[in-house]
């Protein structure tokens, strides 16, 4: 069957712009915060009481999720939460696109300086003292020896004789005449190298700290925290942690969203772009467990579509489905079904596949076996991989589909011709072994299952 354009478009991942795209119910999750940042740019400590925060301080709120997670769409509604229903002014700072240390900590000052909202003299004293500013702290960083030289032919070597603290005491005074506080957005930390994490972040808590300027921070906290610890010798994660948290003031989490709706919004998206229903059997309970991020699901589908145009209709397109969506996301079920496809190649497939699953198995889940041998049934995870094993091939774990049976005669029926007389009404059916080759031909990925288990 011929597909038409039409039938291969591709899923964007682009996030989402606006809350009215929100297919999870995060609009009071966003108005929450919206509503913290909107509180400081009206009077909230006007006694003047000791240790609550003023209206001009600065602030920096981390907004934590895994990779998928929906960081970016949540600081999208944010933005949009923040101009269009209170008026306040935004902007969005990419770190992740410059090439230096240097260049992150200059063209975040920029940013500031084009989005501060000064006017005429009060602007042109602002630029004034920030280029007083910048030459004077930017040495924080050891690698700015070259950019500070430039830095002096352009401003003068009276530039250091200013006192950094007196030159941002002058930044702040005149950022607290605006209005409303400056929101700078700061998506995609953790793509950022460990020392240029660690420069953004003393960056905004010591150097950029600026009254009247809100720093909201999306990132995967974990893979910060590894990412920074690996700056001190013999540093854990706990003090990377650490120093994270010293650095964001308020932290916020990303709700997890509810499996319900997320098997929905992927149910959806699976009907609209292929012939697959996943609301029931296998894949539904694949999905279930290892399905956590709408991003998740819209690798799943882009990678079934690939597939789908190479293979044509050599297979049932469930099965084509849901092996894809093992090969992506359920690794170790992945490998076992590659060592059950080499063993449907093999001369002795029953001998080849336990052999060839007890290996895999002791070596990277002895959890999974009762004993060091058998398969522990009450496991979780073995108790989906026998599932899919059945629906897919015919048989559990345990055994294989087609083994070397005795014939009639008491002699042993060869394999192939078993394969002949038991062949599943279905010609593209997996219970067909030969239809694995199909697939595993457009994979190309398993040498590396030859190679370990190649029977002598």
């Amino acid at each position: 069957m011929a597909i038409q354009k039409k039938d291969i478009d591709l899923l964007s991942d682009q996030p989402i712009s606006s809350v009215e795209e929100d297919e999870f119910g995060r609009k009071d999750f966003v108005n929450s915060i919206a509503e913290i940042i909107h509180s400081q740019a009206t009077q909230v400590n006007p006694e003047n009481k000791k240790g609550v925060k003023n209206i001009d301080e600065n602030m920096i709120i981390g907004i934590y999720g895994e990779w998928g997670f929906g960081k970016s769409s949540i600081l999208n509604m944010l933005k949009s939460n923040l101009e269009n229903d209170r008026q306040l002014k935004t902007v969005y700072f990419n770190p992740w696109m410059y090439g230096s240390e240097d260049q992150i900590i200059i063209s975040l000052f920029n940013v500031i300086i084009e989005n501060c909202g000064l006017k005429g003299n009060e602007y042109s004293e602002f630029i004034k003292w920030m280029k007083k500013y910048y030459p004077l702290v930017s040495a924080v960083n050891a690698t700015t020896g070259r950019f500070i030289e430039g830095v002096l032919k352009t401003f003068g070597d009276d530039t250091w004789s200013s006192n950094a603290s007196y030159c941002k005491q002058q930044i702040d005074r005149i950022l607290s005449s605006t209005a409303n506080p400056l929101v700078i957005f700061i998506d995609d930390v953790d793509r950022l190298s460990k020392s240029e994490i660690q420069v953004l972040f003393k960056t905004l808590r010591l150097i950029a700290s600026f009254k009247h300027v809100i720093y909201v921070i999306a990132c995967d906290f974990n893979m910060v925290a590894r990412s920074i610890k690996e700056n001190y010798v013999d540093g854990s994660v706990e003090d990377g942690k650490s120093f994270v948290e010293k650095i964001i003031q308020i932290p916020i989490q990303i709700p997890q969203i509810h499996s319900d709706k997320l098997f929905e919004y992927a149910a959806n998206y699976v009907e609209m772009t292929t012939d697959v229903n996943i609301r029931n059997g296998t894949i539904k309970g694949l999905f279930e467990h290892y399905f956590h991020t709408p991003r998740d699901v819209k690798r799943l589908i882009n990678s079934y579509r690939f597939a789908q145009i190479s293979i044509g209709d050599k297979l049932v397109p469930q099965d084509l489905f849901a092996l894809e969506l093992i090969r992506v996301k359920v690794h170790d079920l992945f490998e076992i079904v590659k060592i059950y496809y080499l063993a449907t190649k093999s001369l002795s497939p029953d001998s080849f596949y336990n052999r060839g699953v007890r290996s895999y198995v002791n070596k990277n889940h002895p959890e999974f076996l009762k004993n060091g041998s058998s398969f522990d049934s009450e496991n979780r995870e073995v108790a989906v991989f026998d599932s899919v094993f059945r629906s897919l091939f015919g048989s559990g774990l345990a055994t294989l589909a087609f083994k070397n049976i005795a014939n009639p005669a008491g002699s042993s029926l060869p394999y192939r011709k078993h394969v002949e007389q038991n062949r599943h009404p279905n010609k593209l059916s997996l219970r067909n072994p030969e239809n694995l080759k199909t697939y595993f031909e457009f994979v190309s990925n398993n040498n590396d299952v030859h190679d370990e288990l190649n029977p002598s």
